[in-house]
Formats: C-alpha cells, sequence, structure tokens
C-alpha cells in the first residue's frame, strides 16, 4: 500500500482521467456527475450511455439533464465543464450495450474509468428484461473494460439488498444462487410466458428478480474481471436525498421514503402498515457519490489491495433515521416548515393488517371515491382512486423490505467517506453535531424541496404559524375520533 504522504488528493487523481458512466441520467448518475464536475475540475470528459430515444437526440437530452437546479453550482464556478460532458449513443439491453463500432473503438482508447450504475430496477419486472438488462448488461461492461488499452478501474454499483437472504450482511462477495452465463442464455432463447412461469423456481430465495439478476451481476463482475482490472463493487442500501451538498433535500422520483414523504404532504397518503420494531437502512445520495469517487481514487491510488474491493453504502453509525422516526419529528419539522400549511399532514403507522386496512378504507380511499365523484361533475377524468390504487401497490411492493430487518455492515464505506485523506474535506462527510437533530434536520430539508418541487408551493420568510397548526391538528383529531366512534356505534347497532 502507498505511503499516505505520497497519495495524490481526490481532485489530482481525477486531472485529465475520462470517465464512462452508465445510468448517468439516473439519480445517483446525475448527483455523481455533478460532483466530478464541480469538485474535481479538471476532470476528462465524462461520456454517458444514452439510449436513444424517438424524436430527441442524445444531445437535447445531455442539455435537458444539466438544465436543473443540480448543476446551477457547476454553471457558476466552472461553466467550461458542462462541456465535458459527451454522451455515447446504446443501451445495457442490446447486446454489446447497442454501442456503434465507432464509438466502441473510442471508449476502448481513451476511458481511465468506468462507473455501471444502469440497470433494470422494478421489482416486477420480467424475468427475461431483468435478465438481459442487468446480467448480459454487467457481462458486456465487463468485456468492453477488459478490451480496453488503459486497464480502467471498473466501478460496479449494485444494492445491498442482492442478498437479503443474509441476515448480515458483509462487504464481501457471496456464494452465487445460480449460473449467470445459463440465465442469460435462457433469457435469450427461452420464450418469454414460459420463463415467466419459471421465474419463481428459478430465482429461489431471492424476493424478486430484482434483487436476484443483482446477485447474479456482481458474481459476473467477479469471474470476469477480478485479477485482471482493478474491480469495485458498490452497494447502496435505500438512498435518500441530499444530505448536505450544495442543495440538502435535493430528490428524483418518488421511490422508497421519499415517495411516502410526498404521499403524506400531498394528503393522498395518511396510514402505512410498518411494524413498531421494523428499522429500514438509508443513505443519503450524497454519500454515495463521495463513496464511489472516494473508493475508486483509493483503488487508483493503492490505498486497497484487496482484489475486489466491496463497501455497503449505508448511512449506519453516521447518519440513520428510519419511517418511525420520521413519523414522530412530522409535527416538529411542520413547525419549522416555512409556508402555509391548509391541512395538517398526517400519517398513521399500524402493526397489523386488519387496522391499517380499515384507516386505509376510510381515510384514503372513500375520500378519494368522494373527490372522484366530484371531478366528474366538473366533466374532468377522475384519477384520484386509480392513484390510491398505484399507491397501494407500491406499499405491497415495499412491503417485504420494510417489516425485514438486516444487519448491514459498512466498515469500509464509512472509512471511505468519513476518513478520506488530508486536503479533501470536500469529499469527506462530517459527523453530525450532537447538539443538532440529524433526522429532524434532513426531514425539514426534504419537506422544502418537495413542497416547491414537487407541489409547487411557495416559502414564506417565517415558519407555519404555531396556533394555526395546532388547529389543524386538533381539528383532524376530532375528525379521527368522530369516525371512530360513528364506527363503534355502527357495529354495536348491528349485533344489538
Amino acid at each position: 500500500m502507498t505511503s499516505i504522504d505520497k497519495i495524490v488528493t481526490i481532485p489530482e487523481f481525477y486531472r485529465g482521467k475520462t470517465v464512462f458512466v452508465t445510468g448517468g441520467s439516473g439519480f445517483i448518475g446525475k448527483v455523481l456527475i455533478e460532483k466530478l464536475l464541480r469538485s474535481c475540475p479538471d476532470i476528462g470528459n465524462i461520456y454517458i450511455l444514452l439510449r436513444p430515444k424517438k424524436n430527441v437526440s442524445p444531445k437535447t437530452r445531455i442539455s435537458t439533464l444539466t438544465n436543473t437546479i443540480l448543476f446551477d453550482s457547476v454553471k457558476e464556478l466552472h461553466p467550461e465543464n458542462i462541456d465535458k460532458l459527451k454522451y455515447v449513443e446504446g443501451d445495457i439491453r442490446s447486446i454489446n450495450l447497442g454501442i456503434s463500432q465507432d464509438d466502441l473503438e473510442m471508449l476502448r482508447t481513451n476511458i481511465d474509468i468506468i462507473i455501471h450504475i444502469a440497470a433494470t430496477i422494478r421489482f416486477t419486472a420480467d424475468l427475461t428484461d431483468a435478465a438481459l438488462a442487468n446480467i448480459r448488461g454487467t457481462r458486456d461492461i465487463c468485456h468492453l473494460a477488459l478490451s480496453m488499452e488503459r486497464k480502467p478501474i471498473l466501478m460496479h454499483v449494485s444494492t445491498c439488498y442482492c442478498h437479503h437472504d443474509n441476515n448480515c450482511i458483509e462487504e464481501k462477495m457471496y456464494a452465487p444462487h445460480g449460473d449467470w452465463r445459463k440465465i442469460i442464455e435462457i433469457a435469450e432463447t427461452m420464450d418469454r410466458h414460459t420463463l415467466n412461469v419459471m421465474t419463481c423456481k428459478m430465482k429461489g430465495v431471492k424476493h424478486n428478480t430484482y434483487t436476484f439478476t443483482k446477485a447474479l451481476a456482481e458474481q459476473t463482475v467477479h469471474d470476469l474481471c477480478v485479477g485482471k482490472i482493478p474491480t469495485i463493487i458498490f452497494r447502496p442500501s435505500i438512498v435518500i436525498g441530499i444530505y448536505e451538498d450544495h442543495i440538502p433535500g435535493y430528490f428524483e422520483g418518488y421511490s422508497g421514503q421519499i415517495g411516502y414523504l410526498i404521499g403524506v404532504l400531498s394528503g393522498i397518503m395518511k396510514c402505512a402498515n410498518i411494524p413498531a420494531d421494523s428499522t429500514t437502512e438509508t443513505v443519503p445520495v450524497d454519500l454515495i457519490s463521495k463513496g464511489i469517487i472516494n473508493s475508486i481514487w483509493m483503488k487508483g491510488t493503492d490505498q486497497s489491495d484487496e482484489d475486489v474491493s466491496i463497501y455497503n453504502g449505508t448511512g449506519r453509525d453516521l447518519i440513520e433515521y428510519d419511517l418511525h422516526d420520521l413519523n414522530k419529528s412530522l409535527f416538529n419539522v411542520f413547525k419549522e416548515t416555512k409556508t402555509e400549511l391548509n391541512w395538517y399532514p398526517t400519517w398513521a403507522l399500524f402493526d397489523t393488517y386488519i387496522f391499517y386496512y380499515l384507516y386505509f378504507l376510510i381515510f384514503q380511499l372513500f375520500p378519494s371515491l368522494i373527490g372522484d365523484c366530484l371531478i366528474s361533475l366538473k366533466k374532468h377524468r377522475p384519477y384520484l382512486v386509480r392513484l390510491q390504487r398505484t399507491l397501494f401497490g407500491f406499499t405491497n411492493l415495499l412491503d417485504y423490505f420494510v417489516k425485514n430487518t438486516w444487519d448491514i455492515q459498512n466498515t469500509k464505506f464509512l472509512n471511505s467517506v468519513a476518513n478520506a485523506s488530508v486536503h479533501n474535506d470536500d469529499f469527506t462527510v462530517k459527523k453530525p453535531n450532537i447538539d443538532v437533530n440529524i433526522e429532524e434536520k434532513m426531514l425539514l430539508d426534504h419537506v422544502h424541496f418537495i413542497l416547491v418541487h414537487y407541489l409547487n408551493k411557495k416559502l414564506t420568510g417565517k415558519p407555519t404559524n404555531l396556533i394555526k397548526l395546532w388547529i389543524l391538528w386538533i381539528v383532524w383529531r376530532m375528525i379521527e375520533m368522530s369516525v371512530l366512534v360513528f364506527g363503534v356505534y355502527l357495529v354495536y347497532s348491528i349485533f344489538n
């Protein structure tokens, strides 16, 4: 291992390096690219794999990607770096990534680092689609990496939950639950319907096709690349918005805990079936981007002598909060929310299905039925019940991961983001001040971002009126109590 005094800083390491990123248009990919352009200003070109879209050129997609508030700091500090973003047409679901021969030759000649993030992340995806994207796509990335002139560092982004069949998930390789070569062959040759019928037996202990194929993708990387090129496997847990970087609370999409929070703030989600003793492993996206950047730097400066470096990216022992912490913090957060609330965004958590279903029917589905009737009277297309059906399906998909708890070890990840070498302050994560309630601070940042960018609310210069907030809370509790009393009376009347 290299002496710490002789190790270059992270920006110096990335100076002039050319990077190839798949999944660059996704949430993690965007935050990672922005961080590289902003904090490593002398980096070389960053090539992004973008699949072609009808009537939309990849160049237009690059412009769309950077024309967001996320890239405003880059444009202010290093405007010339936006031009370092280049595109390569392709698709991880296609043979050889769908990249043209000319582009393949260009990549083989110029690339120093490959960061493979792209994947099919749908839990309900057919095994055919999941296998071709997640396993064959990873195989083709490995083949491309092995054919490159500069012996690139390969970073494969996976997920902690692809090893959910282990109570303790360590930062190590696990025995495969199948042969990735055979799965690719089956996905390429077998009839889709027949494969769907066989999926349950093929995936075995894995909960869905996503976790099954991501686990085999890790094995693909291990079998093809270890001992040949510097290799890293990085496993994020449940990714939430930015913690301490330049836009606290920034998020994209509706997945995971952010989906819950958007539902609560919009008033369309009022309950969930989550056991009181359940905990969920979350990690802010800026910790993931720093972890990816730092672990590549550590590999490239010989600070890691492992054949394959594996990191479990989770906020445990650094920044932690779960859905019950979130629920308990809601009132304190709403007191600090800088907007005028006209209803109290409540969220009831139930341990048992029966109470959850009753609450869901009374306080979510029934009001949506009434709302759809009113919308229909105005001759508009009703959507509230359809939205509730989508929400119900969304929560059911997450049910297994919300109700189970894993001991995810993250010692190496914490070392990469909390103990980076001197002069790398922009890439380290500071431990929270003990006098600050970090859960409430993060929740407030997310609430403000969602109110402005998802719900089109305007922030005011001062927090919500406390008296008004208490009145809204009391009104909601009175409504709940009235419904409960009416329900008890109804049951009593029926049986007497």
